[in-house]
């Protein structure tokens, strides 16, 4: 298998990297209680995430936050967020968003904190 560092792949390597780099330690402070804290507490900083995850719904439009949750929770039970996103970004299951190319399961829980704030 061989591995192609185009600009595209470089993107979606540094926007995963950037959004789950920090992953451990959550800013919790200040933010509303959630149903879904449990998958906010995933990203490094839930208010930039939540702008990026605005960009995120602007390009693909409303979500049901409670099947989002169910899905995220479901994916994210066989492994890491990093490693998650790592293989999305490798099989090309992306989202975009106002020119931020995701993968798609940090997409997601960017577009979930947006949906929280």
């Amino acid at each position: 298998m061989t591995v192609s560092f185009n600009r595209r792949n470089v993107l979606i390597g540094v926007g995963g990297v950037a959004v789950v780099g920090g992953a451990v330690i959550a800013t919790r402070l200040g933010h509303k209680s959630t149903p879904y804290d449990d998958l906010l507490a995933l990203l490094a900083d839930r208010d930039a995430d939540a702008k990026l995850g605005a960009a995120v719904l602007a390009d693909k439009g409303d979500i049901d936050t409670a099947a989002v949750a169910a899905d995220l929770r479901e994916r994210l039970k066989h492994g890491s967020l990093a490693d998650l996103a790592a293989k999305e970004a490798a099989a090309g299951q992306i989202l975009e968003g106002k020119g931020w190319v995701l993968p798609e399961t940090v997409a997601l829980l960017a577009a979930l904190a947006a949906k929280a704030a």
